[in-house]
């Protein structure tokens, strides 16, 4: 009866132990868990604010880029206005020139 008391305690105790380090290695899985978890909410914050600049910085560009083409456009009609001012001139002198022949 004593051996089986003692096995019954032994088997109790090696439960007990074994239950204590599952514990301890569940606590120890759960912090480098939460250590990760905070590394990967860090690196997403700044990736969140970086895609914000970098947003802007696109808008910036594209507002850049339509001023650009407004301005190219505006150059070319002052050019084909001058142009036609210039042939304007040129036709009236030309029909000058034919009345007086």
């Amino acid at each position: 009866m004593a051996v089986v008391v003692g096995s019954l305690l032994l088997s109790a105790l090696s439960a007990v132990l074994t239950m204590f380090l599952t514990r301890r290695e569940h606590v120890a899985h759960k912090e480098e868990v939460d250590r990760r978890l905070g590394i990967i909410e860090t690196q997403f914050k700044t990736l969140q604010e970086e895609n914000a600049v970098i947003r802007e910085e696109i808008h910036k560009a594209e507002r850049r880029l339509a001023d650009a083409g407004e301005h190219r456009a505006e150059a070319i009609h002052t050019r084909f206005n001058t142009v036609l001012e210039r042939l304007s001139e040129v036709r009236g002198e030309m029909n000058a020139a034919n009345r007086k022949t």
